[in-house]
């Protein structure tokens, strides 16, 4: 466990839309004053020759042409900082990260040549033309800043789109979808599972209670996030009363605060995840499994996989525990506790309900008020070392 973790438990991904709208708009920022500078240098250039008719036309090009290189000095700094923040032995070539840099900066750079400048010039003819007497310069930095919100919005939307079509591709290929909403705590060793579970089940009348062994090996993925979401790539081998059930598990998880409707204690953040999942044959061979579209497993591998293999070397983590469960899921509420097989301070709760958050939040307060806990936003193999 890294104690990095235990220090800081709580870890949300920020709005996606004030994401966009400071990223972009840091890079405009810079782009502005690189305009300014590049317009004053062409200018100075050309001082002695006004009278040369191509003088306004320089001008007039000089700043959105000079501009555009704005939209990568904060992305190479970036990168710059997460090389020299990376340990010598992970560390991989500076082109690595600067091309990463390029790349992201080029998506701001598109963002303002196909919508934040047309828009800017749409505002703009707008407002001369419907309040003409109107300062330029305020309708200048009115239009300016509108249209960062219209590109924070519009790629909001696009990236939900994308993840929209993503999952109806997932599950036209045959995967099967799990939606629910999950929260994590460490609770103090001093207390014994079978005392929370019995405890829980009590307060909840959580009646069915099984076992299970599980072995769940991550893969380093090339599926994208999408607006805050992270995403994990798992194969899944479970044993639960006797019978193997094994799995292939794509799972994007997003963390938000629930709001307070009145002054509390507790903070609440629950992450809502979307498990695709296609279940498999009992062996540990998968090399005959296809989909439907004639997709094979080694095609998805190689599709979705960094290393398109899944072979045991080439997996990223290797979890394995036993699982105890007291649940009325799913319609009401689901408690295990992961015994991961090292002797620590500590084990770890998770909580599921399927949609009743307002249940949820009842149970998180309850765990809080009756057992020592830390609660904790990261995922499994975050958590456990493989």
């Amino acid at each position: 466990m890294n104690n990095e973790l235990i220090k800081h438990p709580i870890r949300i991904p920020a709005n996606p839309f004030w994401d966009v709208f400071k990223r972009f708009g840091r890079d405009e920022m810079i782009a502005m004053v690189m305009n300014v500078v590049g317009t004053t240098i062409i200018s100075g250039i050309l001082g002695g020759h006004k009278e040369v008719w191509f003088y306004a036309m320089a001008i007039a090009l000089a700043g959105p042409v000079v501009e555009k290189a704005g939209f990568f000095p904060a992305h190479i700094k970036d990168a710059l900082d997460v090389y020299n923040g990376t340990p010598p032995e992970k560390r991989k070539p500076f082109l690595h990260y600067f091309i990463g840099a390029l790349k992201t900066g080029s998506v701001s750079l598109l963002e303002d040549i196909l919508v934040h400048d047309p828009l800017y010039v749409v505002f703009m003819i707008t407002g001369v033309r419907l309040y003409p007497a109107t300062p330029p310069w305020l309708l200048a930095t009115g239009s300016f800043i509108i249209a960062l919100f219209c590109v924070a919005g519009g790629e909001v939307a696009i990236n939900e789109i994308r993840y929209f079509l993503k999952r109806l591709w997932l599950s036209s290929i045959g995967f099967k979808k799990e939606k629910y909403y999950e929260c994590r705590f460490f609770i103090s060793s001093e207390k014994k599972p079978v005392e929370v579970l019995q405890r829980m089940s009590e307060e909840y009348g959580l009646t069915i209670k099984e076992e299970g062994s599980y072995e769940d090996h991550y893969y380093e993925t090339k599926l994208p996030g999408y607006s805050g979401r992270t995403v994990s790539f798992r194969m899944r081998y479970r044993t639960v009363g006797g019978e193997n059930v094994n799995t292939i598990q794509i799972v994007y998880r997003r963390i938000a605060e629930i709001a307070k409707s009145q002054v509390s204690q507790f903070r609440f953040f629950p992450q809502e995840k979307h498990k695709y999942y296609l279940i498999l044959d009992s062996k540990r061979d998968f090399s005959m499994v296809n989909f439907k579209n004639g997709l094979s497993l080694e095609a998805l591998a190689k599709k979705f996989l960094v290393v398109g293999k899944m072979y045991i070397k080439n997996t990223k983590k290797v979890i394995k525990f036993k699982r105890t469960i007291a649940r009325n899921y799913p319609d009401g509420l689901f408690v295990s506790i992961d015994d991961v097989g090292i002797k620590r301070p500590f084990f770890l709760v998770e909580l599921k309900v399927y949609k009743d958050l307002r249940l949820m939040k009842r149970a998180m307060r309850f765990i809080m008020t009756e057992f020592p806990v830390i609660q904790t936003t990261y995922s499994k193999d975050d958590l456990i070392n493989g």
